[in-house]
């Protein structure tokens, strides 16, 4: 990762444990929002800054498909096969198991096709069951827009994306998509294409232009989040919790990567952040295991809730619980050995 006053660039070639480290942070993002009653999203202002995971992901896949230039750019149906598609089918099959003993058990009354129906609605079994179909997505578009991308100078490709985000909203609005639909296409997140290209081409810019634009991109999000008014057809109306899935809040969470960056610089050696290092080397293993652990998350909040009363102290450790649970057995099971995180010497490749 290279650094000037004025601008974050990522490395485009080698290593760079930045990436790690922002994934890392993303993951635990993920988990944060699997555990978040929606009282403590609306005080902590988790909208703002934790709902930035998913397009932080997105943002780096689409670094890593430019980042060596545009020529060499392709699907890879091996490696998605391999990396993504097998993995979350072995959990899924897993899940939907499980889901389904537990439906002939609990609700023998309710037909079990009820209960497949909701599971494809969703993406799958399993708390995030839509990101990888996102991923595989991202994946098949990412080659479709090289030949767009070559044409078009920054400010011409910012215009183009900033259109084409925008005929998404309209269209969704005018044909009311049903939200399930909506939730599994990746078209919502198009204009993250546009800022990962930035990121892998010229890096951010840190300027009175930019924070400006950070700026409005954050009322965006608080506007989307918390007033929750009714824009369409301009803007598809969400009734989940998909409020900040819009292109103009994508700035802020880009300027969250810059954020991120600079307190990464300040705290280098901290065993914290050499710790988010290594979990977010992981990230896609933990988000296969929360998807697991969130099918149990229930009956270890009521177990805690037999002990304690207080909801504040009574979130803190299920969430305690959750993070320790989802991210160490996977660092541990893929290190085979006791996490050297601890030490100071742990992952300075």
């Amino acid at each position: 990762m290279r650094e000037t006053e004025n601008k974050v660039v990522l490395k485009t070639d080698g290593y760079d444990p930045f990436i790690d480290l922002l994934k890392g942070v993303c993951i635990v993002f993920v988990i944060l929002d699997h555990c978040f009653p929606s009282k403590i999203d609306y005080y902590t202002l988790f909208a703002v800054w934790g709902k930035s995971a998913v397009p932080l992901f997105l943002m780096i896949q689409v670094f890593h498909a430019y980042k060596n230039g545009l020529y060499g750019v392709k699907f890879n149906l091996k490696k998605i096969l391999k990396r993504i598609v097998l993995p979350f089918v072995f959990v899924e099959l897993g899940l939907i198991l499980w889901g389904s003993i537990c439906h002939i058990i609990n609700t023998p009354t309710l037909a079990l096709s009820d209960y497949l129906l909701r599971v494809l609605k969703c993406g799958g079994s399993g708390s995030g069951a839509y990101y990888p179909w996102i991923y595989i997505q991202f994946a098949i578009i990412l080659p479709i827009f090289v030949p767009i991308i070559k044409k078009l100078d920054i400010v011409g490709l910012s215009l183009f994306f900033i259109a084409l985000s925008q005929a998404v909203e309209f269209f969704c609005s005018i044909t009311n998509i049903p939200e399930w639909i909506y939730r599994l296409l990746c078209i919502r997140y198009f204009f993250v294409i546009y800022l990962g290209y930035v990121l892998a081409t010229k890096g951010f810019s840190i300027n009175s232009m930019t924070v400006l634009l950070a700026i409005l991109s954050l009322f965006s999000i608080l506007f989307f989040s918390y007033i929750n008014a009714n824009l369409s057809p301009i803007f598809y109306k969400s009734v989940d919790k998909w409020s900040t899935c819009h292109w103009p809040c994508y700035y802020c969470f880009a300027f969250i990567l810059v954020v991120i960056h600079k307190l990464y610089e300040k705290l280098f050696s901290t065993r914290i952040v050499l710790f988010l290092k290594k979990t977010g080397k992981y990230s896609y293993e933990i988000f296969l295991f929360q998807m697991c652990y969130f099918e149990f998350h229930g009956f270890v909040m009521r177990g805690v809730r037999v002990l304690i009363g207080n909801e504040f102290i009574l979130y803190s450790i299920a969430t305690m619980i959750a993070l320790i649970t989802c991210i160490f057995p996977v660092v541990l099971y893929k290190e085979r050995r006791l996490p050297s995180c601890f030490s100071s010497h742990f992952y300075h490749e």
